[in-house]
């Protein structure tokens, strides 16, 4: 994903926050002028996440995507809509949020490629399969589904196992169904622009192996 320029993921940033703030105002989805500017193409997924601006450490406020089956891409501009708005008031685990709260927000987009399946002829190969810092993780059994973001593992220094526990318990399943081989898992990379502070300057999230 390397084509994806900062001047790009600001655009992306920028169109997010603005998105979310212009629902809260009117409740009504009003696109800004800088997400006029984007080519609607098309992506393998788009996140936005919301944080809590409090250094070091920013709790998390929100975050919802969407993300292709593997049988057609997503909208680039459609995407980024819902899941903007989708991020402040629709993620379960949060209180919708208020526009008051903005001013201590920041905003993250995360731009994915469409899941690809991790082939493996035993459950022992899985960890070889995943790289840190490159790959986000869905988890699958049945009916259940959990996808964790490439910048999880390195934010919370996770290793490669660790990682595939959290991705089970993320879909509701035991931390080591990933050993049963019972699990399918997929894999996707991603690039990820953030503001460092809210509404501040937008820059590209480093992803480092472990």
């Amino acid at each position: 994903m390397s084509a994806y320029s900062l001047e790009f993921g600001k655009k992306l940033v920028i169109s997010a926050r603005k998105i979310i703030e212009n629902y809260l105002r009117a409740k009504t989805v009003q696109p800004p002028p800088e997400f006029q500017t984007l080519d609607d193409q098309e992506v393998g997924g788009i996140f936005t996440t919301l944080r809590i601006y409090n250094p070091p450490h920013h709790d998390l406020r929100g975050c919802i995507g969407r993300v292709s089956d593997g049988s057609r891409k997503l909208r680039l501009k459609k995407s980024l809509l819902e899941s903007a708005v989708d991020s402040a008031v629709n993620d379960p685990r949060f209180p919708p949020v208020t526009l008051d709260e903005m001013d201590q927000i920041i905003v993250e987009v995360s731009l994915l490629t469409v899941p690809e399946r991790i082939v493996v002829t035993s459950p022992a190969e899985l960890p070889k399969k995943v790289k840190i810092g490159v790959h986000g993780l869905i988890a699958q059994y049945g009916y259940r589904r959990g996808l964790l973001l490439p910048q999880v593992p390195v934010e919370q220094h996770w290793d490669v196992e660790t990682f595939l526990s959290y991705t089970c318990l993320k879909a509701g399943l035991p931390a080591k169904s990933w050993k049963t081989g019972d699990v399918i898992f997929y894999r996707f990379s991603g690039k990820v622009w953030t503001e460092v502070t809210p509404r501040g300057e937008v820059e590209e999230v480093q992803l480092t192996s472990a």
